[in-house]
């Protein structure tokens, strides 16, 4: 049993009851149990497993129970009785429910590490006493208590440095800018066309050239016609696979809740939060709420704009004016100027007259360009679409301090 249950990644649910769970009225053992993997987690929150009399049988029957947790709790003391719009009463539950999960988080999650320390010491201290003395009922129940609630705590562990790690991916995706712009243009530049045929069969080169063919070939072609149009033939139509009524009538028919369930449980509550911060956890536990939120939606045909809005934050800042500078970018009211993108220019250049203070070899230039100047070029580039002409300044810039160390080079460099 000890085998099958590691190679298969398996635990014991928490129970309480009767040890043993099969017996002849002459042996007893336990060969009665429910195990589950940490997929059950993903579904479920706490259950326990009781265990009954067997009255008649050999074998102890198993209840499996579903107790509120906290989260059920909070959630279920939010929730009121379907009113005439259910859209805005999801919006009232949405709102109740951020204040009181983030007041659930501080008391219950806020410190994880300090709990999973002080919850292992617990159990360390326990089973240290079992080894003394092991036949004690009240500690051996208070160990298999202990297990459970250091296995709790250490699973929340677990999925927080699962959160943090997918920060850390997220991070570690944001430096493959510079590939993913450079992917970009490669693609980009396959697709355009330098040379064309016309009409007469000449060779036609240069885009302005190749853009005027395409255009007289395409009025040529798309022009005005004096074309008498037919109307269907039904009896055609008619030969091909049709809808039947029944199936006609069915697409009419509205979602159940039985649909809207099935689409809502399908999405696993470990996806990303939308931009309210809710996942689809969230919403599984308000099924009723949402199902007839939904219905409301195609009844109605529109979705209130507090649904479908996205809330940009900036803090920090107070009696503020256009153009105002956010997390080291310009924010203006309208589309930067050229004269704007010099701050950028100007932060490459003393970054440049920094470094030309030093003696530093050419490799350790071309490091500092990489991971450093373009780095910049690529944060301001993945928010704005910056001009050629601020383009082609830094990279003269940088292409001068890669050969001569300053940002002034009149000297041709050595390899074009």
């Amino acid at each position: 049993m000890s085998d099958f249950i590691g190679n298969g990644d398996l635990q014991e649910m928490r129970w309480n009851g009767p040890y043993y769970t099969w017996t002849n009225k002459t042996i007893w053992s336990r060969i009665d149990r429910a195990l589950i993997n940490i997929y059950w987690y993903e579904v479920f929150d706490f259950t326990q497993n009781h265990y009954l009399a067997n009255e008649s049988s050999d074998h102890t029957p198993m209840l499996i129970k579903f107790p509120l947790t906290d989260f059920n709790k909070t959630v279920d003391s939010v929730v009121s009785p379907l009113s005439n719009s259910p859209l805005n009463q999801l919006r009232v539950v949405m709102e109740k429910l951020r204040s009181r999960l983030s007041k659930l988080n501080r008391d219950k999650y806020a410190d994880l590490r300090a709990q999973l320390k002080k919850a292992r010491e617990e159990l360390t201290n326990i089973q240290m006493q079992l080894q003394v003395s092991p036949g004690d009922t009240p500690l051996i129940q208070a160990e298999k208590d202990l297990n459970y609630k250091y296995s709790d705590i250490l699973s929340s562990s677990l999925a927080l440095m699962q959160e943090q790690c997918k920060i850390e991916w997220i991070n570690y995706g944001d430096e493959c800018t510079r590939i993913f712009f450079a992917k970009a243009k490669q693609r980009k530049l396959a697709s355009y066309i330098y040379q064309i045929k016309d009409a007469n069969g000449d060779l036609v080169e240069g885009f302005d050239q190749v853009s005027s063919t395409l255009q007289t070939f395409y009025k040529v072609l798309l022009r005005e016609q004096n074309t008498i149009r037919k109307q269907i033939n039904m009896e055609v139509a008619h030969h091909g696979p049709s809808l039947t009524k029944d199936q006609q009538v069915l697409l009419y028919k509205d979602f159940t809740d039985k649909e809207i369930r099935k689409a809502i449980y399908s999405i696993p509550n470990f996806k990303s939060p939308g931009p309210d911060g809710y996942n689809s956890g969230h919403l599984q536990k308000i099924g009723p709420l949402v199902c007839a939120a939904v219905k409301e939606f195609f009844a109605k045909g529109t979705v209130p704009i507090y649904i479908s809005e996205t809330r940009l934050i900036i803090t920090g800042l107070k009696n503020s004016s256009f153009p105002l500078t956010y997390l080291g970018v310009l924010i203006t009211a309208s589309r930067l100027t050229k004269i704007e993108y010099a701050s950028l220019v100007e932060k490459i250049i003393a970054r440049v007259h920094l470094w030309a203070t030093r003696n530093i070899s050419f490799i350790r230039r071309a490091r500092l360009i990489n991971n450093v100047i373009f780095r910049m070029f690529s944060y301001w580039a993945s928010i704005f679409l910056l001009p050629n002409e601020v383009t082609e300044k830094i990279t003269k810039i940088y292409r001068n301090y890669l050969w001569s160390g300053t940002v002034e080079y009149k000297k041709a460099p050595y390899i074009s």
